[in-house]
């Protein structure tokens, strides 16, 4: 059990250089606890990961002018990440889940399968409002083609996306 596993570690590190004899205990948690360690310990190189993530995104989507530059809408994007991830982490929790290995690559993963589906809508809009035979439709009715062009893409890579990390 894991219990035992932690107490074997504490009693391994506690006798660890008496009488001249060194001793590295390896449990089945060994490699968890020092990937649990070294994320917190780089938490601030995630922070700035996700703070070029969010220039990229606001630069990319945006228009290099103070009416276009699409900053909220960089921030919204991100921060739905955010809490996407927080949610699917508070829930492996719930159900009992140990934290391992694979959660160190999550924030990233999530981040950029996140912001795609955005970059997708808002080239749509793009496409929309461009459109001169499209100029006297009304914001709902651009909106709503903007959906219907964009919600099958989107739709369908997150459908990629759940097979693929289902397996």
């Amino acid at each position: 059990s894991l219990d035992f596993e932690e107490y074997f570690v504490s009693v391994c590190n506690e006798e660890n250089g008496k009488d001249g004899v060194e001793i590295r205990p390896l449990s089945g948690r060994s490699f968890n606890d020092i990937s649990f360690e070294a994320v917190f310990f780089d938490a601030y190189k995630m922070m700035i990961g996700y703070l070029i993530m969010f220039i990229y995104t606001m630069l990319m989507l945006g228009r290099m002018n103070w009416l276009e530059i699409r900053l909220y809408l960089s921030g919204m994007g991100i921060l739905s990440c955010l809490m996407g991830l927080a949610s699917a982490m508070g829930i492996t929790f719930l159900l009992g889940l140990e934290y391992n290995q694979t959660h160190n690559v999550l924030p990233f993963i999530a981040i950029g399968i996140g912001i795609d589906d955005m970059f997708v809508i808002t080239e749509c809009w793009y496409n929309i409002i461009s459109d001169p035979s499209l100029a006297s439709l009304s914001i709902q009715e651009k909106m709503g083609r903007t959906m219907r062009h964009a919600g099958v893409s989107v739709t369908v890579t997150s459908i990629t996306d759940v097979l693929a990390f289902s397996l």
